[in-house]
């Protein structure tokens, strides 16, 4: 078990990675390589922290062993998330 940080967005320079392929240096890419962690030559990840958007809203944001929800936490997806009136840490 592992509190380091890989995202879905780090795929595809993953994927580039061990194809062996270049990652696009024309333009701003999210994902960071993260093929040393997943492949065991690595303790620690190349990411200390994620924003977490649901569409246009900032939702929550991790940084390290911490996490901070501006909304609250839905369970399904029919339930709007409501707004925290203090942010849960």
């Amino acid at each position: 078990m592992s509190n380091e940080i890989v995202h879905e967005m780090d795929t595809f320079t993953i994927f580039a990675k061990l194809a062996g392929a270049p990652v696009l240096q024309d333009r701003p890419i999210d994902g960071v390589d993260q093929t040393d962690f997943l492949l065991g030559k690595k303790e620690t990840t190349n990411r200390e922290g994620i924003l977490l958007f649901c569409a246009d809203r900032l939702q929550a944001v991790k940084w390290r062993n911490w996490k901070l929800h501006l909304f609250n936490e839905q369970r399904d997806w029919f339930t709007p998330s409501l707004k925290l009136g203090t942010p849960k840490l």
